[in-house]
């Protein structure tokens, strides 16, 4: 049966260390990366080629719960690199690669070796929003959009991109309770991650919750647009 760790721990951070010697978990990782690049094909485009929807958030919250942050950034690494050239839909960049690396490392800190709840799974994907797409994601598109000099371009699309990300983070988070909650079970059994506590339920103290976060960074976005229109 697999142990429960605090991610502040020693003990985690050697379990995390040691997935990359387990055949099971880089078998599933190499599963996991593949769908993630399939995933890639099927977009939403918003702002072509610039802005989309994607269901890869699942894919990757999945992959970092099973074989945590470390090998999840090993397999973020692959499927970027991979997928660009697979499914391109831009000019490649190198350091966009650091965002993918970053997403599963934030949702293995939030759901690797954890009896999962809700509120795990909503500040799971909130912290992704927060550091991949509303962070790392504008220096890492402005340093591109710098480089082959569509600075305005990229003004243009980045409070679009605020608001596409904290507008979806509600339904998102909802997904991710809901399929997590149908796989944590079977997994557990199979030794996947640690036995869980049963059924995951989205109560009063959840909607709360994300209705602060919500709030929150609707509270980002307003600041965000005001920088960027008086520049």
């Amino acid at each position: 049966m697999q142990e429960t760790y605090s991610t502040f721990s020693k003990q985690y951070w050697i379990s995390a260390l040691k997935e990359f010697t387990k055949l099971r978990s880089l078998v599933v990782c190499a599963l996991i990366t593949a769908l993630r690049i399939a995933v890639k094909a099927i977009r939403i485009p918003i702002i072509p080629p610039s802005l989309y929807v994607s269901l890869d958030f699942v894919v990757n919250a999945v992959g970092a719960m099973v074989y945590g942050p470390l090998l999840g950034m090993a397999g973020g690494a692959v499927s970027d690199t991979i997928g660009a050239f697979v499914f391109p839909v831009d000019t490649y960049f190198f350091p966009y690669i650091f965002i993918e690396m970053a997403s599963p490392f934030v949702y293995g800190l939030f759901l690797y070796k954890k009896k999962l709840n809700p509120t795990k799974i909503i500040f799971a994907r909130f912290a992704v929003v927060v550091v991949c797409n509303l962070l790392l994601n504008p220096i890492v598109g402005y340093w591109f959009n710098v480089w082959r000099g569509t600075e305005a371009i990229y003004k243009f699309v980045t409070i679009p991109r605020l608001v596409k990300n904290l507008s979806l983070l509600p339904a998102e988070c909802i997904v991710l309770i809901v399929l997590l909650q149908s796989i944590a079970v079977p997994l557990a059994k199979m030794g996947y991650v640690p036995q869980q506590n049963g059924k995951i339920a989205i109560g009063k103290r959840e909607i709360l919750l994300l209705v602060v976060l919500t709030a929150v960074a609707v509270g980002a976005v307003v600041f965000a647009i005001f920088y960027y229109t008086n520049k």
